[in-house]
């Protein structure tokens, strides 16, 4: 999933939730305009983070094992404050 916003601050969802299914989780990669914390939540439980950006900066998360999120829960992300943030996220819906 690749989603880009200019404000993450009130919370965005990446992938909608899928009855009966999980999302698994492999990899996300963040991109940074401004200097912010990023959180990536199961709903509304944070998953990883805060991640602390720098302004102009990139994190390249690749897990060694998949996250698994619960049943039917979207995979969301909100920032610490406005600013443009890129998220690629990568796993498998099943």
């Amino acid at each position: 999933v690749n989603a880009n916003s200019a404000d993450l601050s009130a919370g965005e969802t990446l992938l909608a939730a899928v009855t009966g299914q999980n999302i698994y989780l492999e990899r996300i990669w963040i991109s940074a305009a401004a200097a912010i914390t990023v959180t990536i939540r199961a709903g509304a439980d944070v998953l990883i983070g805060p991640l602390y950006c720098a302004a102009n900066s990139t994190v390249d998360l690749i897990l060694s094992r998949q996250i698994q999120l619960p049943a039917a829960t979207a995979l969301t992300a909100i920032t610490s404050g406005a600013g443009n943030v890129t998220i690629v996220a990568q796993g498998v819906v099943r």
